[in-house]
């Protein structure tokens, strides 16, 4: 599964809740292959701690719709 990895300082907002990731958030995806639209890809901050599950978009300005944040998945 692709991991989306946050740059510093960006993780908080979906802490909080905003189910939204700017492109401009992310410091790299790893995997291979790359994600295409519409591919499950778990979100991670910059220490590759998970944060949640998201849907990949390629052509938006968000890149990632979180569906579930990784505490929620553990319960």
């Amino acid at each position: 599964i692709p991991k989306v990895i946050l740059k510093k300082g960006k993780t908080q907002l979906f802490r909080n809740g905003s189910p939204m990731v700017y492109s401009r958030a992310i410091d790299r995806i790893v995997g291979r292959p790359p994600p295409k639209t519409g591919d499950m890809v778990l979100v991670t901050d910059g220490s590759e701690k998970p944060i949640g599950w998201g849907l990949y978009n390629s052509v938006s300005m968000f890149s990632v719709r979180i569906m579930q944040l990784e505490d929620d998945a553990r319960r």
